[in-house]
């Protein structure tokens, strides 16, 4: 966890939410973020969720 680092940093991020059918929800995300000459770093998730 160092934080923002000297020179260029990137943030980015992307989100979907769809339903599936009545009672099903489906969410996607992903984030990315690339800080000084580090490599950059992604993160996605995947959640299903019912609702009633």
């Amino acid at each position: 966890m160092n934080g923002l680092q000297p020179g260029t940093n990137w943030l980015w991020n992307l989100s979907l939410d769809r339903q599936i059918s009545r009672n099903l929800q489906l969410r996607f995300s992903y984030e990315g973020r690339k800080t000084g000459d580090a490599k950059a770093v992604h993160v996605g998730r995947v959640q299903v969720g019912a609702v009633f």
